[in-house]
């Protein structure tokens, strides 16, 4: 037990959905941790907790059970933040306030401006900056975009493989804001010179050994390498085919429902494994060699060598 859940039902059972930071839905981790593991609570026993509506009343008993020096400092927030498990509980603060005031005070705004007001500006601005507030908004409450959103890949989340390396790309953009103005960031982005600045910062080093972080940011306000995209379409739940995909990666070919979510399978078991290069996918589609790169890493039954040409490459004209 060392990720977080990313299932929406047991995020929404259990409180993720309700903690506004990554620093407390770390603080709810380790809460659950604590009990499973420390002191051996059975997951069948949550689950029922949970089911009879006794959850937040069993965490507290079995917290209360520990001498205080053995509670740790989950619990002490766990008291302070019951509302993300008991629905009838006010938070002690505005949660989508603070979230917003973050990012409104690194762009500059004025600390006393009313959440109202700050969405009213905030809507006028370009569609290029309200981009970059929007994730300074996640960035500065220590969250990150996720494939359901267009900003996965923007920022460059899409060469993650685990939520290891999601931090790593985390981190390093916090380093980046720590040391910029949102004005330079913005500027940077906008005009897909982020690596620039990354550089400008000292922290070059840092982004050359993400693996093809700078392949995404080198274009990230106008247009991306195709292979990003088909890794949202089979990592996220609700995103669109694009053509580039359809043509790259065969699904121009698929002439049922069923032959469609097979092909999508075959990508989602090859983005799954921990050796995963979408680049290297990428030549390969250019290649018109799909069939034989993703064969050589995920057992493929021989109908999927008609659904994955492609074609390329193109004749020289």
């Amino acid at each position: 037990m060392d990720e977080f859940p990313e299932d929406p039902q047991t995020c929404d059972d259990y409180g993720f959905t309700r903690t506004f930071t990554g620093s407390d839905r770390s603080k709810l981790f380790g809460l659950y941790i604590g009990l499973l593991i420390y002191q051996k609570v059975s997951p069948r026993s949550l689950h029922e907790w949970r089911k009879e509506g006794r959850l937040v009343e069993m965490i507290k008993e079995s917290y209360e059970k520990l001498p205080p020096g053995n509670r740790g400092g989950y619990y002490p927030w766990f008291l302070e933040n019951q509302h993300v498990l008991d629905h009838s509980k006010i938070p002690p603060t505005d949660p989508a306030y603070d979230t917003m005031m973050r990012a409104w005070r690194y762009a500059g705004g004025s600390p006393t401006t009313p959440l109202k007001e700050m969405i009213k500006i905030r809507d006028t601005w370009p569609e290029k900056k309200q981009k970059c507030f929007y994730f300074c908004v996640l960035l500065l409450s220590d969250w990150h975009p996720s494939p359901e959103q267009d900003l996965w890949i923007k920022f460059g989340f899409c060469v993650s493989q685990s939520q290891s390396d999601e931090g790593s790309v985390t981190a390093l953009y916090k380093r980046l804001i720590a040391t910029c103005t949102f004005d330079e960031f913005h500027t940077a982005y906008s005009s897909s010179t982020l690596i620039a600045l990354f550089h400008a910062k000292g922290l070059g080093t840092d982004l050359r050994n993400i693996r093809h972080l700078e392949d995404v940011l080198e274009h990230c306000s106008v247009s991306h390498t195709s292979v990003w995209s088909l890794k949202q379409y089979v990592m996220a739940e609700k995103i669109r085919l694009v053509p580039s995909i359809i043509v790259d990666y065969g699904f121009l070919n698929c002439k049922s429902e069923e032959e469609h979510k097979k092909l999508k399978k075959v990508y989602k078991a090859f983005f799954d494994l921990d050796h995963a290069d979408p680049i290297g996918l990428h030549d390969a589609a250019m290649e018109g060699k799909l069939f034989e790169y993703v064969g050589g890493s995920v057992k493929l039954p021989k109908k999927c060598r008609r659904l994955m040409k492609n074609p390329y490459p193109l004749a020289d004209i």
